[in-house]
């Protein structure tokens, strides 16, 4: 192990060896981050990450402005690879994703959404429901709801026809594709 305290790397001056190769260096800009010692003697890491911010903006190719994350509500600056740069790490971004799927799946369980899911009702679809209390028996396993007038929103008894199996379902849409 090379002693490394105390000395100076580009913009990076080694504070503490934490063990494993493993070294904590300040950074000119302030931040304290801790990486691998040869990553720094090699030239690999010269900062924190500052550097590549201030060469991209005096390129002017990139020159953000802080912003505030939409779940955390603290002020950061989005990294260039950000794709729209609303979320302030990856955890806020994939919360941000779940909460508009869960947003979205719920409109069309409510069935306020766009129409393209069948609706359900605890958890099971509302077709299959209406057809094995028409038939006054639980569908068997195969067995397909079909709806005549092709809208899979209009559940009602008369529409709907319980088929024998998924092969049947797909030869009744391909003779009704040839009408």
């Amino acid at each position: 192990m090379v002693d490394m305290t105390g000395q100076r790397y580009a913009r990076v001056v080694a504070l503490e060896y934490l063990g494993s190769s493993d070294w904590a260096f300040k950074c000119d800009c302030g931040t304290i981050f801790i990486t691998k010692g040869h990553h720094v003697r090699t030239g690999n890491t010269q900062s924190c990450g500052c550097l590549n911010i201030d060469s991209l903006r005096a390129r002017k190719k990139w020159n953000p402005e802080p912003r505030t994350c939409l779940i955390c509500q603290l002020m950061f600056v989005p990294k260039q690879t950000a794709r729209k740069g609303i979320y302030c790490s990856v955890q806020c971004r994939q919360t941000g994703i779940a909460r508009a799927t869960a947003k979205v799946r719920g409109e069309v369980l409510r069935d306020r959404g766009d129409g393209i899911s069948y609706r359900k009702r605890g958890g099971r679809h509302e077709h299959r429901l209406v057809a094995e209390h028409t038939a006054g028996r639980k569908l068997l396993e195969g067995e397909v709801v079909h709806h005549l007038n092709g809208d899979h929103r209009d559940n009602r008894p008369e529409n709907l026809e319980i088929l024998s199996s998924q092969a049947e379902h797909n030869r009744r849409h391909a003779l009704e594709r040839r009408k």
